[in-house]
């Protein structure tokens, strides 16, 4: 397989349909020549670039645990491997096959990661500033720090960093009680509900003002707000 350069892989768990059921006990991969999938536009899952993620059945493996992942795109000579979904593709008949279309969205228009499943349009990124600034940063490109409001948005965005960058463990979300001290709120002043505290010290839980994403814990903890960290912004306005 190392000789192949850029190959579009079908996978399918356990079905042979675009719609499949990723809690089959077993995997079965088909290769196409890229006539079936005839616009994947857009990676809903992410882009791993580096060297040692290159592979093909790296890849496959990358898709296999990411559960809306439907297909990659491996391409041995830049070095990148795409994960795509089903999620928001139409499908049409050309020439007799069955063809996939993606279905743009204004989120993944404006370049950014669109779960529909989740009602997120957000991306990573990985300078690390401290949380004023990782808000304001996301605030003057039309967004917010994300709001990780529901258990099952802390663990699809838990899961997805996990295989993206697996060594950084905080990144900065949204939830913050900067106004009324024990009050968190999230962006859109909606109440949160469960917090990890990171001291036993109720004086120095009291300075802390601001949010994390921590990855290992899969919980959103209270932090340091001058601690620099990675971000998460969203822009709910692009669902």
């Amino acid at each position: 397989m190392g000789a192949i350069s850029g190959i579009f892989l079908l996978v399918f768990f356990g079905t042979t349909s675009a719609s499949h059921t990723p809690d089959a006990q077993y995997l079965s991969f088909e290769l196409t020549d890229g006539s079936v999938l005839t616009s994947p536009s857009l990676a809903t899952s992410g882009v791993i670039s580096s060297l040692s993620d290159a592979s093909l059945v790296t890849c496959c493996m990358k898709c296999a645990r990411i559960g809306q992942c439907a297909g990659i795109f491996s391409d041995s000579d830049s070095k990148h491997c795409k994960l795509y979904s089903f999620q928001n593709y139409t499908s049409m008949n050309i020439a007799g096959i069955q063809n996939f279309v993606k279905v743009i969205s204004d989120c993944e228009k404006r370049g950014h990661i669109l779960s529909s499943k989740f009602g997120l349009c957000f991306d990573l990124f990985t300078n690390q500033l401290p949380w004023n600034q990782s808000r304001e940063t996301c605030q003057n490109d039309g967004g917010q720090l994300v709001m990780l409001d529901t258990v099952p948005k802390i663990e699809f965005m838990t899961d997805y960093i996990s295989h993206l960058f697996p060594s950084a463990t905080y990144w900065h979300v949204g939830a913050s009680d900067e106004t009324t001290e024990g009050d968190w709120r999230w962006p859109n002043g909606a109440p949160v509900t469960d917090l990890l505290s990171s001291s036993t010290n109720q004086s120095e839980l009291e300075l802390m003002d601001c949010s994390a994403l921590n990855r290992k814990q899969t919980r959103v903890q209270i932090v340091w707000c001058e601690a620099t960290r990675r971000r998460i912004c969203e822009w709910p306005d692009l669902i």
